[in-house]
């Protein structure tokens, strides 16, 4: 005679055979769930954590924000109190550059008339103060509330 296991799904020659089969799959069975479950315990205590760090972080970052607004209105008033004074000295400088920067593109589009397009090649000293002088007009363009 042989018995059937519901379970496995599986013939046995007897029933101690069926028995024991049937056991130990269910003990298997119960020692992969708690492993499964002892692995997501540590898998949901290691995302905390990491939460934790990042919600740190974030109140860590928004209070440095902060901080940074306070200085910001900060050094605001100071600027307010000197602003005329930085006026008067930054105003006869840019007045000169415009003046400066007109000459040349007058100077480039009569040369343009005459011979064609003008073209000039920037390299060592030369490449890094155009450089300096373009980051630093974007800079300036981006930061007009200080000046």
């Amino acid at each position: 005679m042989r018995f059937y296991s519901e379970v496995l799904n599986k013939l046995f020659d007897s029933e101690e055979e069926c028995k024991q089969a049937e056991e130990k799959y269910n003990k298997e069975k119960e020692e992969k769930e708690a492993e499964r479950k002892a692995k997501a315990a540590l898998v949901s205590k290691e995302k905390k954590e990491l939460s934790d760090a990042v919600e740190a972080a974030e109140t860590k970052l928004s209070k440095a924000y902060e901080e940074y607004e306070l200085a910001r209105e900060e050094a605001k008033k100071i600027l307010e109190e000197s602003n005329q004074k930085v006026l008067d000295i930054l105003n006869p400088a840019k007045e000169a550059i415009r003046e400066a920067q007109k000459e040349r593109y007058t100077a480039i589009s009569e040369f343009n008339k005459k011979y064609g397009i003008y073209t000039a090649q920037y390299t060592g000293d030369r490449a890094f103060k155009e450089f300096k002088r373009a980051t630093s007009w974007i800079e300036d363009f981006f930061n007009k509330t200080l000046w």
